[in-house]
């Protein structure tokens, strides 16, 4: 069952239910507002440590292929590796730091 009884935040002030825009569910403007701020942070946090760590396991594979690849490609294989896999992620883990 549905309850319609008014609803407060347990100081007397009302609690709006989210409502909806189309299939989605959206707060009053300036709770959304504060809400994607909250999340946005909490974002690029998680996206720095995946570039961070994905960094981490090219260079680990670098450094492997100086070991496992043979000789005459070796140099090759190990500066397509750094400039096509690893330079864009450190591009972007330092594009993550710029403030707007």
């Amino acid at each position: 069952m549905v309850s319609t009884a008014f609803r407060t935040d347990g100081e007397g002030d009302p609690v709006n239910p989210p409502r909806r825009y189309g299939l989605l569910r959206r707060f009053e403007p300036q709770l959304e507002a504060e809400y994607r701020l909250f999340q946005d942070a909490a974002l690029v946090a998680r996206i720095r440590w995946a570039l961070g760590a994905a960094v981490g396991v090219l260079l680990a594979y670098a450094i492997l292929d100086l070991f496992v690849a043979p000789p005459p490609i070796m140099g090759e294989v190990v500066f397509l590796r750094l400039l096509l896999m690893v330079a864009p992620l450190v591009l972007l883990l330092a594009a993550s730091f710029r403030e707007e």
